[in-house]
């Protein structure tokens, strides 16, 4: 393994943008109160936030009443 490229790291840095987004906004648009927090977390760490989220938003829609 090398020195990652400055292309390499562009896109690294888009696709983490791109996925905070996608998760801020259906944080937000779910009555999430910690939508931004969830969006910094997956920016920095997508691998471990992602799952935790959707684990998350999972288990608090089964507990919600209808």
């Amino acid at each position: 393994l090398g020195d990652p490229s400055p292309v390499n790291f562009l896109i690294a840095v888009i696709l983490a943008a791109g996925l905070a987004m996608l998760i801020f906004r259906h944080a937000d648009r779910h009555g999430s109160r910690h939508a931004t927090a969830w969006g910094l977390f997956t920016f920095l760490a997508a691998l471990i936030a992602i799952p935790l989220y959707l684990l998350n938003y999972w288990i608090g829609k089964r507990n919600r009443p209808d």
